[in-house]
């Protein structure tokens, strides 16, 4: 018997307009009435999932920055976290530091940015000295390194690969990957552990709950 329906947000439940339709929010109530818990499982932070969560009265238990951080705000509970190292992780600010790219880092219910791009980030920058204090003390579950230089994040991309074994880039511009899609604004890298996948928490929290996989779509 299915107890729980895992849903990404980007592409599943908001359309390619980024809207939640009406025929969306319909399948959601039926679910609801078959007494099935719906959880998010997206690569945005834990800060957005919770806002959105709550706009459609979703599941308390939350996967994600891509798998990195499983969360349960019933209890006000981290099930799990994948921690960047923090030395690799001061390394990789220091070059985007120095060589002008944006940086936005996730950790438990917030994130910074060292640089606005949308108006909604403003309150989310941090000065350098709080960025280091921030990656000291706290766990960084995520970080996205962004420019709007589409070389520029070509040659992010191969210093990444050149230093960086133990982390992956897990979602990425599509441009990209394929140079003959349209210009964007904005070209992004996310980051996290290289053992880390959205599957994988899924996974582990559905053990958790239901002690195996078999009740799960």
């Amino acid at each position: 018997m299915i107890k729980a329906v895992f849903t990404d947000i980007d592409g599943t439940l908001k359309n390619s307009q980024r809207k939640v339709t009406e025929h969306t929010k319909e399948v959601l109530r039926k679910c609801k009435e078959e007494n099935l818990e719906i959880i998010l499982v997206s690569g945005r932070s834990r800060e957005h999932m919770l806002k959105f969560k709550e706009e459609l009265a979703l599941s308390d238990y939350l996967i994600s920055s891509n798998g990195a951080d499983i969360y349960n705000e019933k209890d006000d509970v981290t099930i799990y976290s994948s921690c960047i190292n923090k030395i690799e992780l001061k390394i990789l600010y220091n070059y985007v530091k120095q060589n002008g790219y944006r940086i936005k880092l996730n950790y438990e219910d917030k994130m910074l940015v060292n640089k606005a791009f949308h108006p909604d980030e403003l309150l989310c920058i941090k000065k350098d000295e709080e960025i280091l204090d921030i990656i000291d003390k706290k766990e960084i579950v995520q970080c996205v390194v962004m420019n709007s230089d589409l070389n520029k994040m070509k040659a992010f991309k191969q210093y990444f690969y050149a230093h960086f074994k133990d982390l992956k880039i897990e979602n990425e511009s599509k441009k990209l990957i394929d140079e003959s899609l349209p210009e964007m604004e904005q070209y992004y890298c996310d980051i996290i552990n290289k053992d880390v996948s959205k599957g994988q928490a899924v996974e582990k929290l559905a053990r958790k709950l239901y002690g195996s996989t078999t009740e799960i779509v």
